[in-house]
């Protein structure tokens, strides 16, 4: 019997502990060396640099935990850089990484705890390297993970729009993401009451992504970090999420023009899944680019929210669907789990119902494809036609309306 469930995952890979296996996870052979997974590196001409930063919102208290007087949150912001020998950004922060270990034992048949790090992944991102000098700038994205999820796992498809040259702004929206570590080393987890709906969650994220609107141009101005200064177009900016982040994209579009172009990734736009009650976004429609990317069993036919949005778009609209990819491959996992397959003895039938049946290599290439490519479009204004009409090229994304 396959003992994943695909939903559960998405959310308890992170480290939110849902529907665990009975199994107490073994600790690791001390004699064994660690390993780590490969992530793929990105196709796009320029070098990579990243800088992390701790934000501190002090005009509102903490939303999930009211007894902290300030809303503080990390994020990474990923760039383009000039060629550079610095050393890598790991793909997690070491208590950060431990507890993503620990979730995803009690998540995958046959894990055991202590055998990857995460913290000694390395991504292709040069710490603090130098910014790739453009006149105007860069122009930027921000990125909001799934649901109980960290910053990281969007990491495979970050770092390809930054090697395109985009300004990736990639947002922890603490207690709610599965583990967010400061620089003191504190580590929060996701603290959101069992009874959070869907709308409330997606609200904060709002605040969260307006507050870090804010700070751009801080960022820009050399506050953060110097070598970032004069480096951000701040008249072009975009944002993408996954699933929960692919709503509070379209929500923070709703209310906020500063972003320009959105794109959801397999996220419902519901305020309430029990009773369905669609979210304001999918009741009101957005005027500005907007591309929705699902999995076969989720699109305009089968969630109201989707057919909503379609309905009331008075912009640019286009939804796609990823044929033989299920919700998790629209993440890092997509490169995870093959990998801890191998490592871990997991089936190729447990593979493909976390995944479906889609090569991971094709999959992790056809969706950053599309997502550059209308980034591309309307940041940008640059041409093609991946975004109108069947690839050969990508034959697993269908063009749905």
């Amino acid at each position: 019997m396959i003992s994943l469930s695909r939903r559960s995952l998405f959310c308890a890979a992170a480290g939110t502990l849902v529907a665990a296996l009975p199994a107490v996870p073994a600790a690791a052979d001390p004699a064994c060396p660690r390993r780590y997974v490969p992530l793929p590196p990105p196709t796009g001409p320029h070098g990579i640099g990243v800088i992390a930063l701790h934000l501190v919102d002090p005009s509102r208290c903490d939303p999930w935990v009211p007894s902290i007087p300030v809303r503080e949150l990390m994020v990474s912001v990923w760039y383009p850089a000039v060629p550079n020998r610095r050393a890598r950004a790991p793909y997690m922060q070491p208590a950060a990484g431990a507890h993503y270990d620990q979730g995803l034992a009690l998540q995958l048949p046959r894990y055991r705890t202590g055998v990857v790090d995460f913290a000694a992944t390395p991504t292709h991102a040069g710490v603090g390297a130098p910014v790739l000098p453009r006149r105007g700038g860069h122009p930027v994205v921000l990125y909001s993970p799934g649901g109980g999820n960290a910053r990281t796992t969007g990491t495979v498809l970050v770092e390809q729009l930054a090697s395109h040259g985009y300004i990736v702004v990639t947002v922890d929206h603490t207690y709610d993401s599965a583990e967010v570590e400061f620089p003191d080393g504190r580590l929060a987890v996701d603290r959101r009451p069992a009874d959070t709906t869907r709308e409330a969650s997606a609200l904060v994220r709002v605040d969260d992504t307006r507050f870090v609107l804010d700070t751009l141009a801080r960022i820009h101005g050399g506050r953060y970090a110097h070598g970032l200064r004069g480096a951000l177009d701040l008249d072009w900016i975009g944002m993408v999420g996954c699933s929960a982040g692919g709503y509070a994209t379209a929500e923070t579009m709703l209310v906020d023009r500063r972003v320009r172009a959105g794109c959801n990734l397999d996220g419902k736009l519901l305020a309430d899944d029990d009773p369905v009650v669609l979210g304001r976004v999918a009741r009101y429609g957005l005027d500005r680019p907007f591309l929705q990317i699902g999995t076969p069993g989720h699109d305009s036919t089968t969630d109201p929210s989707w057919a909503a949005m379609q309905a009331n778009a008075r912009g640019w609209h286009r939804e796609l669907r990823l044929d033989g990819s299920t919700h998790l491959g629209l993440s890092d996992l997509q490169v995870t789990i093959p990998f801890l397959a191998g490592v871990f003895g997991l089936t190729a039938a447990e593979v493909r119902y976390a995944l479906g049946p889609i090569d991971a290599g094709r999959s992790v290439a056809t969706v950053r494809a599309y997502v550059t490519a209308f980034l591309d479009r309307h940041l940008r204004g640059a041409g093609g036609t991946l975004l109108d009409q069947p690839s050969p090229r990508y034959p697993d994304m269908v063009i749905v309306a």
